[in-house]
């Protein structure tokens, strides 16, 4: 069932380093509205995931999001480990 929460504001994070010796910190990128919902059970275990544990997240193309980036939603962390360009 594809149906999607409502829209919700999420946090885009990306890991940054400065200093000398550089250390890494998480710098906020953008705070974008998107679409979020969770996983279906295939889904979850195609990508190798808890069933409940991955979200699916629909943002706008122009926001850069890569693999490693994180996303704040719900005051919780998630780590991005995939993402998929489309044209619709």
């Amino acid at each position: 069932m594809n149906t999607y929460l409502n829209q919700k504001s999420i946090t885009i994070k990306r890991q940054t380093y400065s200093g000398t010796p550089p250390k890494s910190s998480y710098s906020v990128l953008a705070t974008v509205n998107a679409y979020v919902r969770p996983l279906t059970e295939e889904q979850s275990a195609r990508n190798g995931l808890q069933w409940g544990k991955g979200l699916f997240v629909m943002v706008k193309d122009e926001v850069d999001v890569q693999e490693g980036d994180k996303i704040l939603f719900d005051g919780v962390d998630h780590t991005v480990q995939g993402v998929s360009r489309h044209n619709r």
